[in-house]
């Protein structure tokens, strides 16, 4: 039996204790009454841009907008706070696109209520090419189509070219920034007690969720800086959601990738799968 030392979720901290809590109502399902702590680390820290400028920007688009994006579950929360903070909603009808499933369940129940929400039906193609490719039949031509891309720094220029070559009028909106988790935070400083305790005394390893390829950089950068061996991530096990990801997973030491669908309730009965099938 390969026994795992923890469960460690490295989401940004807006959506990081919603995805532990499903995780552990979903391993305490498990008949075997097998515990495992459920860790955050937040690799991302997302840093929100607040200004009375960019929500009226963004606010005067939307009233023309026939088709409103959102890069990520990140995207549309830091879009709607900017917004709500300056006093402004969403417009009533807005058809939207999204890249995949965790988009979805953070729009659903929110302030925007979308007159059509778009997205690949395929889970292996919640990515910039599959809505791209889901996105071409909608119109029958782009020309003229003013779209609202709504994004962090960086996001999505793949998409944004598909849909300016088709003809297509694109307004994009950098809501956000990324930046690594400082070195000071003691997060790190509790994984390398979790190194030295589970993996160097019992060589226990823990399961690792991993939703972005940046992330897993970040990863790496304070692997390194700690001191810590690359062993600990080649013993480990790492749940990504895209391939990727687990492209930049490997790249950072991993040898164990699984890939799995977005979205908090299909991860959580994953990573119970795999705890399972670990007994």
């Amino acid at each position: 039996m390969r026994e795992y030392s923890a469960i460690i979720v490295t989401r940004p901290r807006a959506q990081l204790e919603a995805l532990k809590q499903a995780i552990g109502q979903e391993l305490s399902r498990l008949k075997s009454g097998l515990t495992l702590p459920v860790l955050g680390l937040p690799l991302l820290e997302i840093v929100p841009y607040r200004s009375a400028e960019l929500a009226q920007a963004i606010e005067r688009s939307l009233r023309h907008a026939d088709l409103l994006t959102f890069a990520s579950p990140n995207a549309f929360l830091t879009c709607d706070q900017l917004l709500a903070q300056f006093g402004y909603a969403w417009p009533i009808g807005l058809n939207v696109a999204v890249i995949g499933g965790g988009s979805e369940q953070t729009i659903d129940g929110s302030r925007l209520v979308p007159k059509t929400l778009i997205k690949p039906t395929n889970p292996d193609k919640w990515d910039s090419e599959g809505l791209w490719e889901t996105l071409k039949p909608f119109n029958e031509s782009w020309q003229g189509q003013q779209v609202v891309m709504i994004h962090g720094d960086g996001g999505r220029a793949l998409l944004a070219q598909r849909l300016s070559e088709a003809g297509a009028l694109v307004d994009e909106f950098s809501v956000y920034q990324r930046q690594g988790l400082p070195e000071s935070d003691p997060l790190w400083g509790a994984m390398q007690l979790l190194y030295e305790e589970q993996f160097c005394q019992l060589e226990q390893a823990p399961i690792w969720i991993l939703s972005s390829s940046q992330a897993c950089q970040f990863l790496g950068q304070g692997i390194d800086r700690l001191g810590i061996s690359k062993t600990w991530l080649h013993a480990s096990l790492a749940l990504v959601t895209h391939y990727r990801i687990g492209q930049a997973a490997r790249a950072i030491g991993f040898s164990r990738v699984e890939e799995f669908t977005p979205g908090d309730e299909s991860i959580a009965k994953y990573v119970a799968k795999v705890v399972q099938r670990a007994l």
